[in-house]
């Protein structure tokens, strides 16, 4: 009984966190047709991750110092694409640039090594941070099925 307790325990905590999660998050987007053959998707959302009971409370077996006070960490992320198609639509190509500014970012630091050689780890919030990159993709369809993207 005590295991079905805990695993029904564990499916109703999954569920709050997505619910939790999903009514934090909001997202906005758009796109502009440049012509028949390209488009330019944008995005921009706002999220959240809360901190999970295990990162808050856990402690790994000894493999990790837990830390009630761990906040949950806030994203604005900002998303351009810029999608086109050549050789009569065969060959897709995509470039995207991406910023994400967080704010009580977490992050595992690494605190000690145990007698095994295992990393102890603490998680903290880091504070505010900035990623930012792009991504390329091609895609090419010599017939109409199978697709092949990379």
């Amino acid at each position: 009984m005590v295991h079905t307790t805990s695993l029904v325990r564990a499916i109703l905590y999954t569920i709050f966190q997505q619910v939790a999660t999903t009514l934090s998050t909001s997202k906005a987007d758009s796109y502009l047709n440049l012509s028949k053959t390209t488009k330019s998707p944008f995005s921009a959302s706002k999220r959240s991750r809360f901190a999970s009971q295990k990162e808050r409370y856990s402690s790994k077996f000894g493999g990790q110092v837990p830390n009630p006070d761990l906040k949950s960490e806030y994203t604005i992320a900002y998303d351009l694409n810029y999608i086109g198609k050549a050789l009569d639509n065969k060959l897709q190509y995509e470039v995207s640039g991406f910023i994400n500014d967080v704010s009580n970012a977490i992050y595992e630091l690494t605190v000690g090594v145990d007698n095994s050689g295992r990393n102890i780890i603490y998680n903290t919030n880091l504070g505010k941070a900035l990623y930012q990159g792009f991504e390329a993709g091609v895609g090419y369809a010599p017939i109409k099925y199978p697709h092949f993207r990379g």
